[in-house]
């Protein structure tokens, strides 16, 4: 041992039964089953917190693998979105915007006034995702946080860059529609002279 340097010892200290539940809970988000997802969703009440938190991020993994989450699931992310841990609640918004489930929107739309920016920003990317709360996201372009205005604007934009593109697609049907309309017109008036 080198005099003033501390060691560190080569194992390190984790009691194995917590390690390996969060280990678990980890690897079970790459399993896309309905039953996975099921068992994962009962351990969202487990009392330790990392624990919790591996399962909702894989939870949110199964969700981005698979566009849906069986019904338990959501249950049981519905029933921790309000949680006091800001980690655990961000993974509960990401994998309710991942599960693509349209009844998880008004739980959402509650997350866009959370006390924290990245809860807000990842509440503002699930509705997007569902294709809701447009007008909610537009009111938070004048978020007192820089990470949440930057979220809203690039909704804001590309939904109206979606708007554009389809009112120029229904502009476009509607002007062929006329010219096939006089063109029958014109082709009529002709035979009947």
């Amino acid at each position: 041992r080198i005099k003033g340097k501390k060691s560190l010892p080569v194992v390190p200290v984790v009691a194995p039964h917590q390690d390996i539940r969060r280990f678990a809970a980890r690897v079970l988000g790459d399993l896309s089953h309905d039953a996975v997802a099921e068992a994962l969703a009962q351990a969202l009440s487990d009392g330790d917190k990392d624990v919790r938190r591996a399962v909702a991020d894989s939870l949110a993994r199964f969700a981005g693998q698979t566009g849906s989450l069986p019904e338990p699931a959501i249950d049981a992310l519905l029933a921790n979105v309000n949680d006091s841990d800001r980690d655990l609640r961000l993974l509960v918004v990401r994998a309710l915007g991942l599960s693509l489930e349209k009844r998880a929107a008004g739980v959402l739309k509650g997350c866009l006034g959370d006390i924290d920016s990245f809860v807000r920003t990842e509440a503002i990317r699930a509705l997007f995702g569902l294709g809701e709360a447009a007008l909610e996201i537009e009111a938070l372009l004048g978020d007192s946080d820089s990470g949440v205005r930057l979220a809203a604007a690039e909704v804001v934009a590309v939904s109206a860059a979606a708007t554009a593109a389809a009112v120029k697609a229904s502009t476009t049907t509607a002007t062929a529609e006329v010219s096939a309309a006089a063109a029958a017109i014109a082709t009529a008036a002709t035979t009947a002279a």
